[in-house]
């Protein structure tokens, strides 16, 4: 597995500092710039894409045009991205709110959403399929994948070895998890083997308020044993994947995450590129 980073404006720099060989890209720019001014600014630092973000497709988007438009401008990055040498594309599952990743919509949880993104999907995917590319699908506790078993069935129902699950562990993490995520990361282990795509790690821990409330926080500030995770990670993710540091706040929080992500490699013994 590689390493990549994800630190907001500071990204290409921090990365290329801590000796980090990946960074992501937005599709968004890959389609509207075109890949040599993209990749541009990596190349001068010695770096590579490890994903190509898709986060402008919502594939249950209710408003129909929406999506698409989405799975139009999806449909173009592909052999974008593949001739960027770019094998990943990441993006949601999908959400019946527009707010694939802020808003919820209970329908999400039904059998008819699942099955609708399966079949959103699975053209998407043998497209993909065609051009030596993979879509990463970013599961999130909100959306038609809550747990990693509906993942699992999506991509059951699928029936494309190029549709893949990011292992992004946090993105399904509840109140019980949040006090203590072994279970999680157990299900995780049973559930996705074989069908893991690319592994995203941020931290997501309770935070003070009325009932239940939780956030985002910097690695290191949560319950997450991530040296289980990456053991975990090494299991059921294929082994040239990468390995994505996202929402740093800037470079001293990304140096501080690489550094925790490093020893727990090590500790786990596992050797992380």
């Amino acid at each position: 597995m590689k390493l990549a980073l994800e630190a907001g404006p500071d990204t290409l720099t921090t990365a290329a500092a801590l000796g980090i060989a990946g960074v992501p890209i937005d599709g968004g720019q890959l389609l509207d710039d075109g890949v040599a001014a993209t990749l541009g600014p990596l190349r001068k630092l010695g770096l590579e894409p490890c994903q190509a973000g898709a986060f402008f497709f919502n594939p249950l988007h209710p408003d129909p045009e929406e999506r698409q438009q989405g799975a139009k401008r999806l449909r173009r990055l592909i052999p974008l991205s593949a001739e960027a040498g770019c094998r990943w594309i990441a993006f949601g599952a999908g959400s019946r709110h527009p707010d694939i990743f802020g808003g919820h919509d209970p329908d999400n949880l039904t059998e008819a959403a699942l099955e609708e993104a399966a079949a959103v999907l699975g053209p998407l995917a043998e497209l993909a399929r065609q051009h030596g590319v993979f879509l990463s699908l970013e599961p999130h506790i909100r959306s038609v994948i809550a747990t990693p078993e509906r993942a699992a069935e999506l991509c059951r129902r699928v029936g494309c070895e190029a549709l893949k699950i990011t292992f992004d562990i946090t993105n399904y993490y509840g109140f019980f998890d949040l006090l203590d995520p072994g279970s999680m990361i157990e299900r995780c282990e049973r559930a996705l083997g074989g069908i893991t795509g690319l592994v995203h790690l941020k931290e997501v821990a309770l935070q003070p308020g009325f009932h239940f409330h939780a956030g985002l926080v910097p690695i290191g500030s949560g319950r997450t044993d991530w040296k289980r995770v990456l053991r975990a990670a090494a299991q059921i993710a294929p082994a040239d994947t990468w390995v994505v540091i996202e929402h740093c706040a800037g470079a001293e929080e990304a140096g501080n995450a690489v550094t925790i992500v490093r020893e727990a490699s090590r500790a786990a013994n596992l050797v992380i590129g």
